[in-house]
């Protein structure tokens, strides 16, 4: 099975890492060994400097003992017993010790360095682990020293005039005996005495030297020994790092199917528009980038000539759109413009329907009024009648009255005839009132006959009024009807108009877009004109035809793109 460069990653990555881990803990022990050496010959340095002050001290004391015995000085006496004190714990031990002090302290009695705690010299040196069969030498040569001092407590005190009174006391007084002291501190027995105290301090020397080089070796051992395989580790790396490399490299070359500086020149050869690269010889293995990208490649040769023709068939039928568009832009500019004509004669239709429907309104009114002042003189008309028919009523009786009288005055004058002379002048009077009468009937007659005339007439009238009244409601009904259907037709035209006014804003607007459709045609021909041109850097060998695909694909209709 292959693994995949991603899980061979993986699974290298696990182990280098697991290396590098044991890498790192061997170098962390590597380290502490070292630091466990770097102590080990601090210690023994540091053992080497405490056995060294415990003889430099033993000397520095023969030396400042025989500097006083010399001169008398007391300074070298209390350095002597600084010395000591010093040694033992009762003074501070000054820092530095190591290094050179009383030799600066004998020359001008001046402290070369400050000074520290009060540590014993035994302290320090159990703390630095010496052993106790080193302690039994130092011991010895404690006491040995401590001997010596004794003999050089005798030499001080010789020098000051006092001398043992047996008792362990200098209590003898004398004059003083440089002589004696200097005789003692160089005689045969202050070197035996001396050589006393430095040969267990030699003894010591072995003995630390034997334990220190023995921990130094053993030391050295164990950081050798990790160094080893910190070093075994880092070459495993090393070694697994160029398994890695070769693995990873022979897995890319696998994949790549060709050195990937070659499958480099192939893409940018097909990406500078090359598209007439070949395999070489042997070919590309079958799972290949390299085999993939010539796959690529020949169907990308494919497309790319089907897109030549595309993009052809997109440019004509572009230029044939982008015509279409002049040609309907200039149609519904004429349309819109039309209909601009069409609404604003409408508004002059709309405005005299409007003032029609106003003046029949106003002629609905009139005939109305016209009905009711109709109907007014007709109810006129009929008590003119009624009074004329009271009046012709009223006529009778006064021609009734005047038969009457006539009657009366034939009677008067016939009286008066029969009265003879005293009634001639009743007889004129009877005479009178006849003609009166007679003229009264008469008039009466010409009353009533003119009464019935006028009644016949103002029956006439009234009928008269009464059609006209009829006919006015008919008119006043008409001119209401047409007022109505006036105001519809104004509302029907008003619609009209308003909606002709969006028939314009949507032909304006649909021109609009075409004017937009006609530029996006245009855009879209030097788009396609563009992609036609981006198309001709690809240098395309002669494609294979497709699966499945015959000549007839070339036998496409003028004017149609082949689809895919």
């Amino acid at each position: 099975m292959k693994l995949s460069i991603k899980s061979l990653l993986t699974a290298s990555a696990g182990v280098f890492a697991l290396l590098l881990l044991l890498l790192l803990l061997c170098t962390l022990r590597l380290r502490h060994e070292l630091g466990l050496q770097a102590q080990v010959e601090s210690q023994r340095n540091q053992s080497y400097l405490l056995a060294n002050e415990l003889r430099q001290s033993s000397d520095d004391l023969t030396r400042l003992v025989r500097t006083y015995a010399e001169t008398g000085d007391p300074r070298y006496e209390r350095q002597y017993w600084a010395v000591l004190a010093i040694r033992n714990g009762q003074l501070p031990r000054p820092e530095h010790y190591n290094r050179i002090y009383w030799d600066f302290m004998a020359a001008n009695d001046s402290k070369p360095q400050p000074d520290g705690p009060a540590v014993p010299l035994q302290q320090l040196m159990r703390q630095a682990g010496f052993t106790q069969q080193e302690f039994d030498k130092l011991g010895l040569a404690q006491a040995n020293s401590d001997r010596l001092v004794k003999t050089e407590t005798v030499t001080m005190n010789a020098m000051k005039g006092r001398f043992a009174d047996g008792q362990g006391g200098f209590t003898r007084q004398g004059p003083p005996d440089p002589e004696l002291a200097r005789r003692i501190l160089h005689d045969r027995q202050y070197h035996l005495d001396k050589a006393a105290i430095m040969q267990p301090v030699d003894a010591f020397y072995q003995l630390m030297e034997q334990r220190t080089n023995q921990a130094v070796a053993q030391a050295q051992t164990q950081a050798g020994l990790w160094l080893a395989i910190v070093i075994g580790l880092m070459l495993a790396c090393c070694a697994l790092g160029l398994l890695m490399f070769w693995s990873i490299y022979r897995r890319l070359f696998a994949m790549l199917g060709d050195e990937p500086l070659r499958v480099t020149q192939l893409m940018r050869a097909v990406a500078a528009g090359d598209l007439a690269a070949a395999a070489p010889p042997g070919g590309y293995p079958a799972d290949s980038l390299a085999e993939a990208i010539l796959q690529t490649v020949t169907t990308l040769s494919r497309a790319i000539a089907d897109s030549q023709r595309g993009a052809g068939h997109l440019s004509m039928m572009s230029a044939q759109i982008s015509h279409s568009s002049q040609q309907l832009s200039l149609n519904t500019s004429g349309q819109a413009a039309g209909l601009a004509e069409a609404a604003c004669s409408l508004e002059q239709i709309s405005s005299a329907i409007n003032q029609s429907s106003h003046n029949a309104t106003l002629t609905e009114t009139m005939a109305a009024q016209a009905a009711d002042d109709a109907r007014q003189g007709g109810e006129i008309v009929e008590r003119t009648v009624r009074s004329m028919e009271r009046i012709a009523e009223h006529i009778s009786v006064i021609d009734d009255i005047a038969y009457q009288t006539n009657l009366l005055a034939l009677n008067a004058a016939i009286e008066a005839a029969r009265a003879g002379a005293q009634g001639n002048g009743f007889t004129v009077v009877a005479q009178e009132v006849r003609k009166l009468a007679e003229r009264s009937q008469v008039a009466a007659r010409e009353i009533s006959g003119m009464t019935t005339s006028g009644v016949q007439l103002a029956g006439q009238a009234g009928a008269q009024l009464a059609a006209i009244v009829a006919s006015s409601g008919k008119t006043a009904s008409l001119i209401r009807e047409i007022a109505i259907a006036a105001n519809e037709q104004a509302q029907g035209v008003g619609q009209i108009n308003a909606t002709i006014q969006q028939l314009s804003a949507a032909t304006q607007q649909n021109a609009s877009l075409v004017e937009e459709l006609a530029a996006i045609s245009a855009d879209s021909r030097g788009h396609a004109d563009q992609v036609h041109a981006q198309i001709q850097r690809f240098h395309a060998a002669p494609a294979p035809p497709a699966r499945g695909e015959t000549s007839a694909a070339g036998r496409v209709p003028a004017g149609h793109a082949p689809r895919h």
